[in-house]
C-alpha cells in the first residue's frame, strides 16, 4: 500500500462516524470492501447498542440558560436542586452532595457516577473544552449501561468557559432538562480472515468509529490503514507459501462508546480465544509528532523485542508491561484467554502455594528489618533485599510457583536464593503453617486479571 492509496482512504473517511449511525455502518462496508480488493473475503458482525436520541437539553443557573448537551441514557425529565461544585470526590466532599446538581471535572467514570448516586445527588454536570480557547464546542456523551446498572439521574454537559463562570457565580438554584428517546441500536464489527497452516490466529485490530467532534481520520482511521497494510503483506506472502499462523482483522465499532465492539466480539467468538496467539491492536499512529508507545499484556520478553527491533528499523517507541484502555478495569468482566495448544498465557500474578498466610501476620518480618539491612550488602554478606524476603521464610516461600486461571493451572519452578546461614525462623512462624488464614479480598478491583 503506497502513501497515495493510503491517503485516499484517509480522505475518503474524514468524516464524523458516531455509534450506530448511517455514517458508521457505511464505513463498516467500505473497510470490507478493502479487504475484498485485497483478496481476503470479509463479513459484518452486528450487535446490539444501547443509546438514545436527546431531542431537547437545558441548564438554567438562577433563571439563566446555560448551553449545555444532554446526556444520552440519563432518562427523561426535569430537576430543579441547589448548586455543587465537587473538585474532589472524597467522603467529606461527597456527603455535601445529596440533594444537590453537582458538576465533576472530566469524565464521569464508574466509581465518581456510583458515589454520587449512592450519596444521593439529583443530576450531575460535566464539562470539556478549554477556557483558553476560542471555541464553543460542547462533546455529546453517554451514560454507558455498565456504568449506570439501571440508575439513572439526569445529567448534561458544558464547555469548559461556562462550567467556569457556573462556579464563579456559585448559583443557588439550577435547573436540569432532558427529553430524549432511548433505544437499542445496531453496530457493526468488520471480520476479515486469511488461514494458515496452524489453526492458530494472530489478530489485528483497530477501531473505526469517531466521537461527534472529531473527523475520525487520526482517531482512528490511521489504525485501520495500519492493519490494511499488514494485511495486504501477509496476502502477498502468502501466495509463495503458506502462513504459518492465520492473520485475521477485527474492525471495531462503537469504541468511543466504552469498548462496545471489542467486547461484543469476545462474547460471540469466546469458544475462539484459546486459539488466539497474539493480538496487536492499533490506535492513532502515524503523528508527525509525538512519541509512540506500545502497552503490551504479554510476556516481558515481548516488551524487550518491540523496543529492539525498533532501533533496528532507526525508530523509537516508549514500549511497557501493563494494559492500555479507554475504561476503568478493562477485565472487569472477562479474564485473559489462555491457550490450551501452547500451554502458557499472558503473565498475571504469580502467588505462591503458601499465598494463604498473609504476610503481614508472618513474625519472621519484624524479626528480619532488625536482622538484616533492606539491601543486599556489597561485603557479599546474608542479607537479602525486600523482594526476596520470602525466600528466607518457610511461611512464605515455596520452591515452585503456582498460577491459575478459569479452571487450569500450571507450576513453574524458580527455586528460591539459599536461606541465610544460621537463620532461624521463629517457632510462631512455622506453627502458622498447619492453619493458613485466608488473604483479605481487595474492595474493589477485578479478582483476577
Amino acid at each position: 500500500m503506497n502513501k497515495k492509496q493510503m491517503k485516499k482512504i484517509l480522505t475518503d473517511m474524514a468524516h464524523t462516524r458516531v455509534s450506530c449511525t448511517a455514517q458508521e455502518k457505511e464505513a463498516a462496508e467500505y473497510l470490507a470492501a478493502r479487504c475484498e480488493e485485497l483478496g481476503v473475503k470479509a463479513r459484518l458482525e452486528s450487535f446490539g447498542v444501547e443509546t438514545g436520541d436527546v431531542s431537547f437539553a437545558s441548564l438554567k443557573a438562577d433563571g439563566s440558560d446555560v448551553p449545555c448537551t444532554g446526556y444520552k441514557l440519563c432518562g427523561s425529565g426535569s430537576v430543579k436542586a441547589p448548586f455543587l461544585y465537587l473538585p474532589h470526590l472524597d467522603r467529606a466532599s461527597l456527603a455535601e452532595a445529596k440533594g444537590k446538581i453537582v458538576m465533576v471535572d472530566g469524565y464521569l467514570g464508574l466509581f465518581p457516577y456510583k458515589d454520587i448516586v449512592d450519596t444521593g445527588a439529583l443530576g450531575f454536570i460535566t464539562y470539556d473544552g478549554n477556557v483558553r480557547y476560542a471555541d464553543r464546542d460542547i462533546d455529546s456523551r453517554a451514560v454507558r449501561a455498565d456504568l449506570a446498572e439501571g440508575r439513572k439521574i439526569l445529567g448534561v454537559n458544558v464547555n469548559a468557559k461556562d462550567a467556569a463562570k457556573l462556579v464563579k457565580a456559585a448559583p443557588k438554584e439550577i435547573e436540569v432538562r432532558v427529553e430524549q428517546k432511548e433505544y437499542t441500536g445496531e453496530s457493526h464489527n468488520v471480520v476479515a480472515e486469511l488461514p494458515g497452516e496452524s489453526d492458530e490466529w494472530i489478530v489485528l485490530t483497530a477501531h473505526y468509529d469517531s466521537t461527534p467532534l472529531s473527523p475520525g481520520v487520526w482517531d482512528n482511521m490511521s489504525g485501520c490503514v495500519g492493519i490494511l497494510g499488514m494485511l495486504e503483506a501477509a496476502a502477498k506472502a502468502s501466495r509463495d507459501k503458506k502462513l504459518r499462523y492465520g492473520v485475521r482483522l477485527v474492525f471495531c465499532g462503537s469504541e468511543e462508546r466504552g469498548l462496545l465492539g471489542s467486547k461484543a466480539y469476545v462474547a460471540a467468538h469466546e469458544a475462539e480465544l484459546g486459539k488466539v496467539a497474539l493480538n496487536i491492536n492499533l490506535d492513532m499512529i502515524g503523528s508527525a509528532m509525538g512519541k509512540f508507545i506500545a502497552v503490551v499484556s504479554a510476556e516481558k520478553q515481548l516488551v524487550d523485542f518491540i523496543k529492539y527491533y525498533s532501533v533496528l528499523e532507526g525508530w523509537s517507541i516508549e514500549a511497557r508491561s501493563g494494559v492500555y484502555s479507554a475504561i476503568p478495569r478493562p477485565s472487569r468482566t472477562r479474564a485473559f484467554p489462555r491457550s490450551p495448544s501452547r500451554g502458557s498465557r499472558p503473565p498475571t500474578r504469580r502467588r505462591s502455594t503458601a499465598a494463604t498466610t498473609p504476610w503481614r501476620s508472618c513474625p519472621c518480618r519484624s524479626s528480619r528489618r532488625t536482622s538484616t539491612s533492606s539491601r543486599p550488602s556489597r561485603s557479599g554478606s546474608s542479607a537479602l533485599p525486600p523482594a526476596r524476603w520470602d525466600a528466607r521464610c518457610p511461611t512464605t516461600s515455596r520452591s515452585s510457583s503456582t498460577s491459575t486461571s478459569e479452571g487450569s493451572a500450571r507450576t513453574s519452578k524458580r527455586p528460591f536464593p539459599r536461606l541465610a546461614e544460621g537463620f532461624q525462623p521463629p517457632a510462631a512462624c512455622t506453627e502458622s503453617l498447619s492453619s493458613p488464614r485466608e488473604l483479605p479480598k481487595p474492595r474493589r478491583g477485578p479478582e483476577k486479571l
